[in-house]
């Protein structure tokens, strides 16, 4: 009797060692940088970025992109348009072999520069879409500037390019009525916006 106990006692030492080690292993070779996958709310690849910031697991594109809109009057975005793969590249010039993952909405008001896009970048792509990213912006304010309208070169003038890891951010939200007569506060806007999106990385 006193064998067989012995026997059963050596054996579960020995499966919590091996259990113990291949834990070890699994530590190991998640902390080393490796691309991961997993699914995606568009259908596109979507890994974990290899330069940087990582977006928390119970966070998406479309998550932080809602909290950013539930912050402002009309979802931050006039007369939105929601963001698909045509809009992506005939809008804002990017393409699938940039682009891993998108979310946003766009203002389909003429003179309107209210955007709010998220963009995951495929691994090696971030200082691309950033660049991308910044000459919309550049044509925009150009576009912007001649149309007279309200604040909108402004709005344009003080749009954000964010970046975190592999993910970018464009954003130029509106806080005001369309017929208001109150000078956005652009400071205050992109510094909100800023916080949401960095409590969305760990």
């Amino acid at each position: 009797m006193m064998k067989r106990y012995a026997a059963l006692l050596l054996t579960a030492a020995l499966v919590t060692s091996l259990t113990a080690c291949n834990w070890d292993k699994n530590m190991d070779s998640s902390s080393s940088g490796e691309l991961s996958s997993s699914s995606s709310g568009s259908g596109m690849e979507r890994s974990m970025p290899m330069n940087g910031d990582q977006l928390l697991e119970n966070r998406s594109l479309q998550s932080i992109i809602e909290d950013i809109q539930a912050e402002f009057e009309t979802g931050g975005i006039y007369q939105p348009g929601q963001v698909t793969d045509t809009v992506l590249w005939d809008r804002y010039g990017l393409t699938t072999d940039q682009v891993a993952d998108y979310y946003g909405y766009y203002s389909t008001a003429d003179g309107y520069s209210d955007n709010l896009l998220a963009v995951e970048a495929k691994p090696g792509q971030i200082d691309s879409v950033k660049k991308t990213l910044e000459k919309y912006r550049e044509d925009l304010m150009t576009a912007m500037e001649k149309s007279g309208i309200g604040y909108a070169y402004d709005r344009a003038k003080n749009m954000q390019i964010i970046t975190r890891g592999n993910y970018a951010f464009l954003v130029a939200v509106n806080s005001l009525e369309a017929d208001s007569t109150t000078v956005p506060l652009f400071d205050s806007e992109n510094k909100l916006v800023t916080e949401i999106i960095n409590k969305s990385f760990a």
